[in-house]
């Protein structure tokens, strides 16, 4: 891993930018399935797990409200305000498959 780590450089810039821009370019279709959704977030946060600056659950959540379809935002509003400061990004994946 070491080594790996050595010729990848997964701690420069360069790749938390990366990482922050996928997030950020991450689209949801009206009808598509939330779980689609949630595995490409999932995928996205283990390949940026070990970085410096790696995708923590408050960027998830920006980015679940970000890329959510407008039929949702009254689901996660709900869920956001009963769980408050302990809301995961799991709460929010549970609401948008109710």
């Amino acid at each position: 891993m070491k080594q790996l780590q050595d010729i990848y450089q997964p701690n420069d810039v360069q790749s938390i930018s990366e990482g922050r821009f996928m997030l950020g370019s991450s689209k949801m279709g009206a009808d598509e399935n939330p779980s689609i959704l949630f595995c490409k977030l999932a995928i996205l946060e283990h390949a940026y797990a070990r970085t410096k600056d790696r995708i923590m659950d408050d960027d998830m959540i920006g980015a679940i409200f970000a890329i959510a379809p407008e039929k949702y935002w009254a689901n996660l509003n709900l869920v956001t305000e009963n769980q408050g400061n302990v809301l995961q990004p799991s709460h929010l994946e549970a609401a948008m498959r109710n």
